[in-house]
């Protein structure tokens, strides 16, 4: 087991920034579970020192709740784990490759846009009444598999059976979309 300690050397050139100082002063990295732990310091409440940051929250995230220039802010704890890895912040999302939110090993994160992002997603938004990723059930019975493609909404087809919609959507999505791993 290998816990990582990042210091100012490690910064590979870049400036340092304020807030790699300020998460580096308080955490340390477990490479290998991904996880982050509060640093046995002053700045840390007794309570806290030596256990897993975080909380999660209702979308299944590990966020961070800390006070920084006198607010409570809160990052989540997969971005924090990208600024102790890469001295900087990710530029824009950052997407769990195995779909799962709390696993935050450096690995299985990788920097993407919004829309790569929404490529991985592995189950149906709560307002889909099927519950079922790409597929929508027309008025005559049938169901309809439908794909977005840069910013546009495709029609795969019509199909007598969810499974059949379905599977025509997983071919689609694993076939056009770059970001997918299901």
């Amino acid at each position: 087991l290998r816990l990582y300690r990042f210091d100012a050397e490690l910064g590979r050139g870049m400036a340092m920034n304020d807030d790699f100082e300020f998460f580096n002063e308080r955490l340390f990295y477990n490479e290998k579970t991904g996880e982050l732990h509060w640093r046995n310091i002053e700045i840390v409440g007794c309570s806290a020192r030596g256990k897993i940051a975080g909380t999660i929250n209702k979308k299944g995230y590990r966020v961070l709740c800390v006070k920084k220039n006198g607010k409570l802010k809160q990052f989540k704890a997969h971005r924090v784990v990208w600024l102790l890895v890469n001295c900087e912040w990710p530029i824009d999302c950052i997407d769990h490759i195995n779909g799962d939110k709390q696993d935050n090993r450096i690995e299985n994160l990788r920097e993407s846009t919004i829309s790569q992002n929404n490529q991985n997603i592995r189950s149906a938004l709560v307002t889909n009444r099927l519950g079922v990723l790409g597929v929508s059930q027309q008025k005559s019975g049938n169901y309809r598999a439908f794909i977005c493609v840069n910013g546009f909404k495709k029609s795969i087809g019509t199909f007598d059976t969810i499974d059949k919609a379905s599977n025509a959507y997983m071919q689609k999505k694993r076939e056009s979309h770059e970001f997918c791993t299901i």
